[in-house]
């Protein structure tokens, strides 16, 4: 088996210098400190919900979404190595996750894989790989 890079990859986004001390990030975005239209690239159902791996993309596509940009913002942070991380699904996220692949989204998202690039034989591989990780 080829070893695997369990680090986030790098992200093609702006980061802060491109836009500027005074623009939101998106983590104020989405904790509702800022309205969307005020923001640089303002987030929509269009960007939440789109195709993707399933068995349910409603489910999966903006848990995956979620998890790259906490993993992204904790790379700009300059974040230490965190050892543990507590991931809570709440409402249906919660209700259906397992069922629906919501866990493995949010697991794909957070070592850096985006749900409109990562191959199917990619998400299959690496889980394996993640549990072995965590263990």
């Amino acid at each position: 088996m080829v070893a695997m890079d369990l680090h986030p990859a790098p992200l093609h986004r702006q980061t802060p210098e491109h836009h500027g001390a005074d623009q939101p990030t998106p983590a104020a975005l989405v904790a509702g400190q800022v309205v969307a239209a005020d923001a640089p690239h303002p987030l929509s159902v269009f960007d939440l919900f789109r195709i993707g791996i399933g068995p349910s993309s409603s489910h999966t596509v903006g848990p995956m979404r979620a998890g790259l940009a906490f993993a992204a913002e904790l790379a700009d942070l300059g974040s230490p190595h965190i050892h543990r991380l507590t991931v809570d699904l709440l409402g249906s996220l919660g209700a259906t996750g397992r069922g629906h692949n919501t866990d493995r989204a949010v697991l794909l998202g957070l070592v850096g894989h985006d749900p409109a690039t990562v191959a199917t034989a990619v998400v299959e591989s690496i889980l394996p790989e993640i549990s072995r990780a965590s263990a």
